[in-house]
Order: C-alpha cells, then sequence, then structure tokens
C-alpha cells in the first residue's frame, strides 16, 4: 500500500541536517567562540576530546574541548619563552605536545610540552649550520621522531626528541613546501604546485599525479 511504502522510506532516512552544498559528508565538531585567530597549527587528543589550536595573532596556544564546549587560552609564547608559533602536533603514543617557533631572523626552535597543562618541558633548538629556517609543519613518527618541514630552503628535517640530534636535510626540490605527512618509511609533502612523496632512505622525491582533470596544488596541510 501507498501509505506502508511511505512509512518504510521515511523510517529508512537518517535524521540529520543537510550540510550547505559542495560539504556533504563534513561534521561541525565545535564552534570556536574567540572573534578573530590566525591558525597555525592543530592537533586533537583524542584521549581528552580537545583541540590544540595555535593562534597566529594572539601567539598563543588555545586549547577547545569538546565535551564542554569551551575554548581556553592554554599558554602564549610570552609566557612560554618562545618566538613566533609556527605548528603545532600531539605525540598520542607518549602524551606529549610539540610545537615549533621562529624568531624571524632565520632561527627556530622546537618546544616540547606537557599536553594537560601546557608547561614547558624541553626545548631543542635548530642548530646554527641548519639555519636559516622557516618551519611551516611538522610530523611524527611511531619512533618519536619528528620531520619538520624547511619552506625557506625547501627541504626535510629529521630530530631525534630523546637526543636532540638532527639528521642531514633533504632536499625536496620543490617549491614552498608548506605541509608534511611522514608515514612508513616515506614523507608525503604539500608544495605550491601540488604533492610529492619523499622516500626516506634514499632522499628521492617523486611527483604524485593526480587524477585527469584534478589538482593538487592548493593543499595547505596533509595529514596521514
Amino acid at each position: 500500500p501507498a501509505g506502508l511504502k511511505a512509512k518504510s522510506a521515511a523510517a529508512a532516512t537518517p535524521s540529520y541536517s543537510a550540510a550547505p552544498a559542495g560539504r556533504r559528508g563534513t561534521e561541525n565538531a565545535m564552534r570556536l567562540t574567540t572573534t578573530t585567530m590566525n591558525p597555525v597549527g592543530l592537533a586533537y587528543d583524542s584521549a581528552s576530546r580537545r583541540f590544540v589550536v595555535g593562534d597566529g595573532d594572539g601567539n598563543k596556544l588555545m586549547v577547545a574541548d569538546e565535551v564542554f564546549d569551551h575554548v581556553n587560552d592554554l599558554i602564549s609564547a610570552a609566557s612560554a619563552g618562545f618566538a613566533r608559533l609556527s605548528a603545532v602536533e600531539i605525540d598520542t603514543r607518549r602524551g606529549d605536545l610539540w610545537v615549533t617557533s621562529s624568531d624571524g631572523n632565520g632561527a627556530a626552535s622546537i618546544h616540547k610540552l606537557q599536553l594537560v597543562s601546557g608547561r614547558v618541558l624541553s626545548q631543542i633548538a635548530v642548530p646554527s649550520e641548519l639555519q636559516p629556517i622557516v618551519i611551516s609543519d611538522f610530523g611524527l613518527i611511531d619512533d618519536g621522531t619528528l620531520v619538520l618541514v624547511d619552506s625557506r630552503e625547501a627541504r626535510l628535517l629529521r630530530v631525534k626528541t630523546t637526543a636532540g640530534r638532527f639528521e642531514r636535510p633533504l632536499a625536496l626540490h620543490v617549491s614552498t613546501p608548506l605541509s608534511v605527512a611522514p608515514t612508513n618509511g616515506v614523507t608525503y609533502v604539500a608544495h605550491a604546485d601540488g604533492l610529492s612523496v619523499v622516500d626516506t632512505a634514499s632522499g628521492r622525491v617523486t611527483s604524485i599525479q593526480p587524477a585527469k582533470g584534478l589538482s593538487l596544488s592548493t593543499l595547505r596541510r596533509i595529514r596521514w
């Protein structure tokens, strides 16, 4: 019967608010209440269900609590003792918060913070022989090694966080690298001209070719 068919169709239809055209499939986790912000990094802690956001305008770290729908300042650069924020990432295996900062004159540092409180635990300065450098993004691999991308000199840098020792930089031969996603012995790099993958062992850089009619040149942030 017509009435039964209509009822069955309605019962099978999911209940949700439709997203605007072109944005279907996205989920609005929460809305930040701050009026102005220049995000320079975003990381999510699934254990506490909190987002850590780097604010470039305020030069501070903010925490957005998904449970209580509330936004608080975690720590400012002035009180933490670091320069201009450039990237943020969480080591989910060890519960550490990592932040990079630059002074605008070619020097940069990596900072380890306590994820819960924002208290600074340690700092790794980029050696003078690797300067000038502009760290635009970084990622973590399972053993705790940080993989940083230098957008100024177009290169990858790896540093063992336990020893603070930098490995030999890998030249990328790309224009303005912006973001990195390291995994399984390779690192994906988003840059001005598209997306490339770097073999960590050999240093070989291979361009990723998109499907016909698509472009990868507008990627700003990538993650594995």
